[in-house]
């Protein structure tokens, strides 16, 4: 294996030719990794790989249907079109079909993200001040790391709450903190089939409505949305306020779309359009530029590398920045339930594919799972995010931002150079890649550019492994499973014998 430090020292335009910068807007991202062990040699070679590759990475723009176990399209990108931008803005542009149906459901968005904040009021005629989010998996883990990482931008008199799991106690929590009268709901399942969303919205119904005694009448008109692509399930439930999901779009992607609504209202609508403008410029960098600078394509080569020829099977991701808490989470559903498959156009591969996704923020993280990093056994590629600038530019933040990029600049060196002591056990080993990622200061636009980054990275790897990207059958069978358990609990069933004293304690502990 090459000696990281030695490839910085002897490789004269090595930090130049592995990174890559972006500007967005005013601002920028600079991708850096020149602290691998991926030499320049081996890098060129991957190129002209990927090189042979860029026309089918352009039928997703040509909007072919990629998806092919689902024979679908896959248009998550549509929604950040600078087309639809420029006819939100006023344009008078022609839309092909997809495009119009995102530009209407858009206005649709705008408008109603103006009601909310002026004349939209609950059954007793109180203002909205609070926003609920009732979704999971790609119903709920973008929505709620936008959230989180833009809060910043907020409209600082609204509240926003999710409930997830089914788990009884995840909706008690947000329940007993929120004022029922003042409280939007969204109700978000592209299928409006999943078991958690629809039990979870049953049981707040329940709930808000044994508070809300003498005011039961027009509760769900007035305080609740549904967003799904099967409008006439959501319709026999009782909704009137309805926002439609395409099947173009898929769930773990959706959150560009209504799926993100909740979003949309705690930021805002033009927070949001501004972090669907930074998507849009880091997809135009994927399509066009040239392979050697391309970000997506570069981030695909340094993990295939690492994963199908050296063999890590995991990445840890530490964003140095406590805006980006829920990052990691989200990261991991886009990457493992797009790539974590074996199944190919051919066959099983006998290849690895997606990587395991970890991490936490820093400089948390140094003080639980680093010791293991730096002196551990296990082969793991880091990747560290940092912003360069705080959001917030008094004295005392800009001391402290300081200090959190000194740590992480810090651990970058120290992951790779280590340390030699004559006591074994203070040596550091070293050699240890890391992946840099830095931002100027963390904009939507920047946000939304880091998000499509990832995403489009999926999908070169997903073509480099003979994958869909795109499809999700991983997640049926334990679901399938489950609701036979679930009907069949009280009767006899044939099970095998640890199942069978699983249910036996917890029918004796009822």
């Amino acid at each position: 294996m090459n000696n990281i430090k030695k490839l910085l020292n002897e490789e004269a335009e090595r930090v130049n030719n592995f990174s890559s910068k972006i500007n967005i807007g005013t601002e920028f991202l600079l991708y850096d990794f020149s602290r691998t062990h991926l030499e320049s040699k081996k890098l060129n070679e991957y190129i002209k790989i990927f090189e042979k590759k860029r026309d089918e990475f352009r039928r997703m723009e040509n909007k072919e249907a990629i998806n092919f176990t689902e024979l679908r399209k896959v248009l998550h990108i549509t929604c950040r079109s600078k087309k639809i931008f420029k006819k939100i803005r006023g344009d008078k542009l022609d839309l092909d079909p997809e495009e119009l149906i995102v530009y209407y459901e858009m206005e649709r968005y705008k408008r109603f993200c103006l009601d909310f904040n002026n004349e939209m009021r609950g059954v007793s005629g109180k203002k909205f001040d609070t926003i609920v989010n009732i979704g999971i998996g790609g119903s709920e883990l973008g929505t709620k790391m936008i959230c989180k990482a833009l809060h910043h931008y907020r409209d600082k008199n609204k509240k926003i709450y999710f409930i997830s799991n089914i788990d009884p106690t995840d909706v008690k929590l947000v329940m007993d903190q929120i004022d029922i009268e003042r409280t939007l709901f969204i109700v978000v399942s592209k299928t409006w089939s999943t078991d958690e969303t629809l039990s979870n919205f049953e049981f707040v119904k329940t709930l808000a409505l044994e508070k809300l005694s003498g005011k039961e009448d027009d509760f769900l008109e007035r305080h609740f949305v549904a967003v799904t692509s099967e409008v006439e399930r959501a319709k026999e439930c009782g909704f009137e306020n309805i926002f439609n999901i395409w099947t173009f779009i898929g769930g773990r992607f959706c959150v560009w779309s209504a799926s993100g609504l909740a979003a949309m209202l705690y930021l805002g609508f033009n927070t949001f359009f501004e972090m669907l403008m930074g998507a849009s410029v880091m997809d135009d960098h994927f399509f066009n530029a040239e392979t050697k600078k391309n970000i997506p394509i570069l981030q695909a080569i340094v993990e295939i590398y690492y994963n199908n020829e050296l063999g890590y099977n995991n990445k840890c991701i530490v964003p140095y920045d406590s805006n980006l808490s829920e990052f990691v989470r989200y990261e991991q559903q886009v990457e493992l339930e797009s790539n974590g498959k074996s199944q190919t156009t051919t066959g099983i591969t006998n290849k690895n594919t997606a990587m395991v996704i970890w991490g936490d923020i820093g400089s948390n993280a140094q003080h639980s799972f680093f010791q293991g990093l730096h002196q551990g056994t296990i082969k793991t590629l880091c990747e560290f995010i940092c912003g360069l600038s705080p959001l917030e530019h008094d004295e005392n933040s800009i001391k402290h931002h300081k200090k959190l990029f000194s740590n992480f600049i810090g651990q970058s060196i120290a992951l790779v150079e280590g340390k030699h002591s004559d006591i074994s056990h203070k040596t550091f080993p070293g050699n240890k890649p890391v992946i840099n990622i830095v931002y100027s200061k963390l904009t939507p636009g920047i946000l939304g550019a880091l998000m499509s980054a990832y995403e489009h990275k999926i999908f070169v790897q997903g073509k480099y492994w003979d994958i869909n990207s795109f499809d999700q059958f991983g997640v049926d069978l334990g679901k399938t499973l489950s609701k036979k358990i679930y009907k069949n609990m009280d009767k006899e069933m044939e099970l095998d014998a640890s199942t069978q004293q699983l249910i036996n304690y917890y029918k004796k502990n009822l």
